[in-house]
């Protein structure tokens, strides 16, 4: 990734490592974006992992970001496709694992996207730490003392 390839190119490169030599069968999803935080130009790519939410402050939108792409490591042809948009002022952009969106409560009802897209939208415009901790409220909430098995990993991106 440091050599300047762009984020399609750099995940053909790692799925061609993966794949030549992967006796251990390992795979991975995963989403790549460089971010140029002067303009707010974001160019990205995804490898089967949960769609990033762009949550457009001044709209009062939530936008998943689509991109095609399989995880890596499994075949050689993986479909990734290259996609850019530019976070304006008060933009925020959510990355998470499914832990987030699986997590289950006693009636095994998972918290979802819908969910999580909903709350999002009543927070356009927050801060980071803000839309962190507003999430991990909300689903420590949905699941009440119900053990979860799966990791929850949230990564927020906002531009002032």
């Amino acid at each position: 990734a440091l050599d300047a390839r762009g984020p399609a190119e750099t995940l053909e490169r790692a799925n061609r490592v993966l794949v030549g030599d992967n006796r251990s069968g390992m795979f991975v999803t995963l989403f790549y974006a460089v971010l140029d935080p002067q303009t707010g130009a974001l160019c990205y790519a995804r490898a089967g992992h949960n769609p990033p939410l762009w949550v457009r402050g001044a709209q009062r939108q939530v936008q998943p970001l689509c991109p095609p792409g399989v995880i890596l490591g499994v075949t050689e042809d993986v479909g990734i496709v290259e996609e850019s948009i530019t976070l304006a002022p008060r933009d925020a952009l959510v990355m998470y694992t499914d832990g987030v969106t699986d997590a289950v409560d006693d009636g095994d009802r998972e918290f979802g996207e819908e969910r999580l897209e909903a709350l999002l939208m009543d927070r356009c415009g927050a801060p980071a730490e803000d839309l962190v901790a507003d999430i991990h409220r909300a689903v420590d909430e949905f699941v009440g003392d119900r053990e979860q098995f799966d990791d929850f990993t949230l990564l927020v991106v906002t531009r002032e």
